[in-house]
C-alpha cells in the first residue's frame, strides 16, 4: 500500500500556491484517478498569514467521483515556530458544524 504523487508550489514565501497529484495503490494494483491536493498561503501581516489546504479523493469501485476535504485559518509564525489555527470541512461535516472541525497545528524549527 501506498502513494506515487507529484507536488509543486508557485509563488514566493510571502504567496503561494500548491498543487499535486498522486495515484494510490494496493497490492500492486493503482487507483484509476488520481488523488488531487490544492493548497494556498498569503501573508496578510509580518507575522500573521491565510491558508487553505483542500484534498479530493477518488471514491466509489470505479473511482468515477470525488470526496472534498477543505480547511482555512490562520497561521502566526515566530521565529522558530509557526501556530495554525483553522477549520476542517466539507459538505457532510458542515451538516453537523457548520463552521467545520476547529484544527490546532505547531511546527517548531530545529
Amino acid at each position: 500500500m501506498g502513494i506515487v504523487y507529484g507536488i509543486g508550489t508557485y509563488g514566493s514565501i510571502e504567496h503561494n500556491v500548491t498543487g499535486g497529484a498522486g495515484w494510490g495503490f494496493i497490492a500492486g494494483e493503482f487507483s484509476k484517478n488520481p488523488f488531487i491536493t490544492v493548497s494556498g498561503m498569503t501573508r496578510i501581516g509580518k507575522n500573521v498569514g491565510l491558508i487553505t489546504e483542500n484534498w479530493f479523493i477518488p471514491i466509489g469501485e470505479l473511482n468515477r467521483s470525488y470526496y472534498g476535504l477543505f480547511s482555512y485559518g490562520v497561521r502566526f509564525f515566530g521565529e522558530k515556530i509557526s501556530v495554525d489555527l483553522a477549520f476542517v470541512n466539507n459538505k457532510d461535516i458542515a451538516e453537523l458544524l457548520i463552521i467545520g472541525i476547529p484544527f490546532v497545528d505547531f511546527v517548531v524549527k530545529f
